[in-house]
C-alpha cells in the first residue's frame, strides 16, 4: 500500500515533490495503488518509483522523469505522458489505453501485455523496448523508433505508421514472430492480412 505522505507530498505538485525528493534521496518511494486520478504532475522526479497498480487514469506527465519505476500494471487510461522519460521503466501488464505518449522515451522499457490500445506514441522512442504481447490496436505510431524492440506476439492491428518517417524497417532486427499485423498502415498500404508465423 502506497505510504500515504508521499502521495500527499505528491498531490502538492512537481515543485514541491521534487523539493522534497532532493532533500530524502535515500527514501525509497512507495506510491503502490495509489490513487492519483487527474493530479498534475508535469515534471516530476519519480524515477525508480514503486508505482504498480496505481491509479494515474487523466493524470498529467508531460516530462516527468520515470526511469526505472514500476509501472506494472498501473492504469494509465487518458493520462497525459507528452515527452516522458520511461527509460527501463516496467509497465507490464499496464494500461496506457488512449494514453498521449508523443515523444516519450521507453528505451529498453519492459512493456510486454501493455495496453496501448488508441494511444498516441507519435515520435516515442521504442528502442530495445519488450513489447511481446502488447496491444498497439490503432495506436499512433508515426515516427516511432522501434529499432532492436521486441514485438513478438504483439497486436498492431490497424495502427497507424503515417507519413514518410516512420522507423520501423520490417527486415531488420524486429521480432515480429506472431505478431498480428492485420490492416496495418505503412503509408497507406495495408496488405498484411495475416499473423507472421
Amino acid at each position: 500500500m502506497a505510504d500515504e505522505q508521499q502521495r500527499q507530498t505528491l498531490l502538492q505538485g512537481a515543485r514541491r515533490w521534487n523539493a522534497w525528493r532532493r532533500q530524502h534521496s535515500q527514501t525509497p518511494i512507495d506510491l503502490r495503488k495509489a490513487d492519483l486520478t487527474r493530479a498534475g504532475l508535469n515534471r516530476a522526479y519519480l524515477a525508480g518509483a514503486d508505482l504498480r497498480k496505481a491509479d494515474l487514469r487523466w493524470a498529467s506527465l508531460k516530462r516527468a522523469d520515470l526511469t526505472g519505476a514500476d509501472l506494472r500494471k498501473a492504469e494509465l487510461m487518458l493520462a497525459d505522458l507528452t515527452d516522458a522519460k520511461l527509460g527501463g521503466a516496467d509497465l507490464r501488464g499496464a494500461g496506457p489505453v488512449f494514453a498521449n505518449l508523443d515523444g516519450a522515451d521507453m528505451r529498453m522499457a519492459k512493456l510486454s501485455k501493455a495496453s496501448f490500445i488508441d494511444a498516441d506514441l507519435h515520435n516515442a522512442r521504442l528502442g530495445g523496448a519488450d513489447l511481446r504481447g502488447a496491444s498497439l490496436y490503432l495506436a499512433d505510431l508515426t515516427g516511432t523508433d522501434f529499432e532492436g524492440a521486441n514485438l513478438t506476439g504483439a497486436d498492431l492491428t490497424a495502427a497507424k505508421f503515417g507519413g514518410d518517417d516512420y522507423k520501423m524497417d520490417p527486415f531488420r532486427v524486429y521480432s515480429l514472430v506472431g505478431s498480428s499485423l492485420r490492416s496495418i498502415n505503412f503509408n497507406g498500404k495495408t496488405d498484411i492480412e495475416q499473423p507472421l508465423t
